[in-house]
């Protein structure tokens, strides 16, 4: 097996790290915080994601901006919803046989 010899090119850094421009903590950059959030996924029918794009698009924001303004809409009258028919959680299974 033959190996070739291949020549190693050396760069310099013609900038010196003290030239560059420091950031400080007063200047701020990018939009600013929105505060603490929380990511929650779900799945809803299509023709309600569909309008719910629709008002994004409409109002010129974010899909996330619009789910969760309706969601903080939908919480102010959680009593309008209606009560669960059947409770949530593990139930006991029927034993028809026994082993």
């Amino acid at each position: 097996m033959r190996y070739r010899r291949v020549a190693h090119v050396h760069f310099r850094n013609s900038a010196k790290m003290a030239d560059m421009a420091k950031r400080t903590a007063a200047r701020s950059v990018g939009r600013p915080s929105k505060g603490p959030r929380d990511v929650i996924v779900t799945r809803v029918p299509t023709d309600d994601s569909a309008e719910l794009r629709e008002e994004a698009a409409a109002r010129d924001w974010s899909f996330s901006e619009t789910a969760a303004a309706l969601i903080r809409i939908g919480l102010r009258h959680r009593d309008e919803l209606p009560a669960p028919s059947k409770p949530h959680g593990q139930q006991e299974l029927p034993m028809n046989k026994a082993s």
